[in-house]
């Protein structure tokens, strides 16, 4: 046997024999013996309490601040070793470079999701997750799945739209004993809050008019989103070819066919048409003549120059003597209809699929009144492509007026329909509307409009087949009409709102913090003199109060006890001559460094100021005025600004531009610099007509998490209202 061999057997040996207060100690010549130490190791909790005199050698200490083995020589102290600490997690990210929280694609794509870890020993990491809040699964089915190789997680979230939900997952990095989690459960949402735009769901509004002469009726579009067919009042159909799919602004006209045209005679006003998805059939459908729907063959695909009228259906009288809205199951054995006569959407079959000439009732229909409280006037009717969603313009000129969504759980049968979702588009869906289709990728809808414009309007939805507006959970009815302006303490257990009527600002307790519905009236300030506070802010810190009126005033008032209304010091108000206030809306940066006045009018200009003390509106200074246009506004003289607002760290700005009910809508911008107007883009509206009657939105806030919205609803031929609702 070796030296070698002989020394590790001995090395063996000696360890299976070692016994508590033994140390190994090499002899200097190859060989390893015992060396008699004090059992155990002494523990101080700093270095500097180590022992300095009186050592032995071989005396053992740990030292607690530095988490390190130490061994004395008979001179000194020798740092051994680091004792096994914690795993450190470092980064928990995302491809995309998205941090917490994370939110969740509505598409289906999956978020992936990287854990950066280090051990200070270098001991191999296990990763691994729990979910710490919500739950993986919501309303029956799977809201995401979570799976792991290593470090890297994949969150792959559902598609269907009633089993969204929040949850929080909890990521772990283990060295085998001990394990270092991430310092926050990671939330994943599908809705960001704060966020509008992913609400509401409008990103862009297109119009496009072609000259030709005729009110505008129905509309078709192809599959892949390049040939597009429009019906005229003058009972001509148009083909126009789209050099961007899906985009009707870049529109140019192919051929044209007159349903009119040879024994095809039979119809007059037909009020809309739908195509054969190979395109060699164009139906029509008629609200004056025979109520019926006319066949016509195309013999060159999609080519209107080469169409002929080929059969009439049996008459639909019996269900719809106004017939508006017609549209076929994919593979053509369904055809629907609706119309002002019934108000209801009706369902008929085809024994031979295309052939309308076989077409019989099948008994079954929505009445869309009932499904959808005050509604009346349906108009367009389309479904989503694979038939789980339909849909009906509304157009009557009650409240109501916008997009209604049924979700079918027996896909194409209508008697299996659920309504689920009211929208519409930030004019509030016009009463002219006459036609609506979905795109076949589900993210645009377009309409048509019966007037001398020959317009017809295209908006994008933030999420596929979504039309939904916010659901609004309560709302607080004032006695006075001229309230207008409101703010939520930053715990949410008041309000203050503005009586511009009275010249007061009163407050209202919140018993559960945040629900409108636990409302109840509070406590009234002193008489502000001479000033309406048709515009009123509170500094976050609640002791200071600003106020505009219609009479250019711009005050500002000390609050002796925080958010404290009875002790707003009126004598001492300070009027700031250099800002400019129409009493129509103001906001401030977070910071309390920016002053934001939008004094309203049909300028559309916004006034922004500097202060150079913090929420002292005295020290202001004009800086610089900026003007916009909306795209999602159809005239822009009927814009006028009724409130503005900053939030998110101030990159969002939000604006009412209402001055008639059918432009209530709330429009956001994002900022790419913080604070400054002049990086705004246009991210889109929220439009909440249709919720309550004849709305004017005049302040809104936030709830301090974001996923609830206010509006002040102000009408002057109704009692204001402080609305809710859940985002």
């Amino acid at each position: 046997m070796t030296a070698n061999a002989k020394n590790l057997s001995t090395l063996a040996n000696v360890l299976d024999d070692a016994t508590n207060g033994q140390f190994l100690q090499s002899t200097g010549s190859g060989g390893i013996v015992f060396a008699d130490v004090a059992a155990g190791a002494s523990v101080y909790d700093s270095a500097e309490l180590l022992p300095l005199s009186g050592n032995d050698a071989g005396d053992m200490a740990y030292v607690n601040s530095t988490n390190r083995f130490y061994i004395n020589n008979g001179s000194g102290w020798y740092s051994i070793s680091l004792v096994n600490t914690n795993p450190n997690i470092t980064s928990v990210q995302d491809a995309a470079a998205e941090t917490t929280p994370f939110t969740l694609t509505t598409d289906g794509t999956a978020t992936v999701i990287t854990i950066t870890a280090n051990d200070p020993e270098d001991v191999p990491l296990t990763y691994g997750y729990s979910v710490t809040a919500g739950s993986l699964t919501n309303g029956g089915g799977t809201t995401a799945t979570v799976a792991q190789s290593d470090n890297v997680f994949t969150v792959t979230p559902t598609t269907t739209e009633a089993y969204a939900g929040t949850f929080s997952l909890t990521f772990t990095a283990s060295d085998g004993i001990n394990t270092a989690t991430s310092a926050n459960s990671f939330t994943l949402q599908f809705i960001s809050y704060y966020d509008i735009a992913s609400v509401s769901g409008y990103t862009d509004r297109k119009t496009f008019a072609t000259g030709v002469t005729g009110q505008t009726w129905g509309m078709w579009m192809n599959s892949d989103g390049t040939k597009w067919f429009v019906l005229r009042s003058t009972d001509i159909v148009y083909r126009y070819d789209l050099s961007t799919a899906y985009d009707i602004s870049t529109a140019s006209q192919h051929s044209t066919y007159n349903l009119n045209t040879g024994s095809g005679g039979v119809q007059t006003v037909p009020t809309s048409i739908f195509l054969k998805p190979d395109g060699t059939k164009l139906y029509s459908f008629s609200r004056i003549t025979n109520d019926a729907i006319a066949e016509h063959t195309l013999s060159t695909a999609f080519d209107l120059s080469t169409a002929s009228y080929t059969a009439l259906s049996p008459s639909t009288a019996g269900q719809e003597a106004n017939g508006m809205g017609l549209h076929f199951k994919s593979d053509g054995s369904k055809v629907y209809t609706t119309g002002y006569g019934s108000d209801k959407v009706h369902q008929y079959s085809l024994s031979t699929s295309w052939d309308i000439s076989t077409l019989s009732y099948d008994n079954i229909n929505i009445s869309v009144p009932n499904d959808f409280p005050a509604s009346s006037g349906p108009s367009g009717v389309c479904f989503a492509n694979n038939g789980t969603y339909m849909y009906v313009a509304e157009v009557s000129t009650g409240y109501a007026r916008g997009i209604l969504r049924w979700t079918l759980s027996t896909p194409w049968d209508i008697s299996t329909a659920t309504p689920d979702q009211h929208g519409g588009s930030p004019n509030g869906l016009s009463a002219l509307a006459k036609d609506l289709f979905i795109t076949e990728n589900g993210e645009y809808f377009i309409t048509t409009m019966a007037d001398a414009t020959n317009r017809i309007e295209q908006y994008k939805f933030k999420t596929a087949y979504n039309v939904n507006r916010p659901t609004k959970a309560s709302d607080y009815t004032f006695t006075n009409q001229a309230r207008y302006q409101f703010q939520f303490k930053p715990d949410g257990t008041k309000v203050w709102v503005g009586d511009a009527f009275s010249g007061y600002i009163e407050t209202f307790d919140l018993s559960t913090a945040w629900d409108v519905s636990t409302m109840s009236a509070g406590t009234i300030s002193s008489s502000l003199g001479t000033a309406r506070p048709d515009a009123m802010r509170v500094s976050p810190d609640g002791s200071r109060l600003y106020v505009s009126d219609g009479g250019n005033f711009f005050g500002q008032y000390d609050i002796t006890t925080p958010w404290d209304v009875s002790t707003i010091n009126v004598a001492s108000k300070t009027v700031v001559s250099n800002v400019i206030g129409a009493g129509d809306s103001f906001t401030f940066s977070s910071d309390g460094l920016s002053l934001y006045s939008a004094p309203g009018g049909n300028t559309q200009t916004i006034y922004m100021y500097n202060l150079t003390t913090a929420w002292d509106a005295s020290t202001a200074s004009t800086t610089a005025n900026y003007t916009y246009t909306f795209p999602l506004i159809a005239t822009a003289a009927n814009v006028r600004f009724r409130y503005i607002r900053l939030g998110q760290n101030d990159t969002k700005v939000w604006l009412a531009v209402a001055s008639q009910a059918y432009y209530a809508g709330i429009h956001q911008l994002s900022l790419s610099t913080p604070k400054d107007l002049s990086t705004a883009t246009y991210d889109g509206a929220l439009e909440i007509t249709g919720q309550t009657t004849n709305i004017r939105p005049s302040d809104m806030d936030f709830s301090s998490d974001g996923s609830i919205l206010y509006i002040m609803n102000w009408n002057s031929s109704t009692q204001p209202k402080l609305e809710q609702y859940n985002l």
